[in-house]
């Protein structure tokens, strides 16, 4: 069985499910894993085996749920509510992200020192979170589940790389008669 994390002290382990504390509240939270957007192309079972090693965490509005240059310790899908995601020294707006979002996942399977970013909860959030240690763990007992998030994770990437792709393509677009940029554009444009 699983114990309470110290820090929220909101969660519960859902492989205790049925939690004599709450079944309600660990159906309601497979049940939202289960309709992700993000797990769609999982089947059933693979998605099932996947859950079992998140916790559910609630987070209250303006909480914290990471800060930029902590120790990526941990990976959260956003399953309900709105977080707020401010990168680290810059001026940017900050972004709004909502259920299926992936948050944490640069820090956590990337070899950089901290967070990249602070991200409030702006709504009430339920999150999946999965620690490094239980990752650690799924890998030596579930080395499945473990590549089926892998490859969920590099998928996530590789689309946000095409899409940032294809915005710098635009961007550049409207710069035809500079040449620097014009020559950046093409070797964007080759590039999948």
């Amino acid at each position: 069985g699983g114990r309470p994390a110290a820090s929220p002290t909101r969660c519960f382990w859902i492989k205790e499910f049925p939690s004599p504390r709450n079944p309600a509240m660990d159906r309601d939270f497979l049940a939202l894993l289960d309709r992700s957007a993000l797990l769609q192309g999982l089947d059933p079972l693979s998605r099932t085996a996947l859950g079992m090693h998140f916790q559910s965490v609630r987070y209250a509005p303006g909480e914290t749920m990471m800060a930029a240059g902590s120790v990526g310790d941990r990976l959260v899908l956003v399953l309900s509510g709105d977080a707020q995601v401010r990168l680290a020294d810059t001026d940017a707006d900050p972004l709004t992200l909502g259920p299926d979002s992936l948050l944490g996942e640069v820090a956590f399977f990337g070899q950089v020192p901290g967070r990249t970013a602070t991200v409030l909860a702006q709504t009430e959030v339920v999150a999946a979170t999965l620690t490094r240690e239980t990752y650690q763990a799924m890998v030596a007992t579930d080395p499945g589940a473990a590549e089926t998030l892998e490859k969920l994770v590099l998928s996530l990437l590789m689309e946000r790389v095409a899409a940032t792709n294809a915005r710098t393509v635009a961007i550049l677009a409207r710069h035809e008669h500079d040449p620097i940029f014009q020559a950046e554009a093409r070797m964007l444009a080759r590039r999948p």
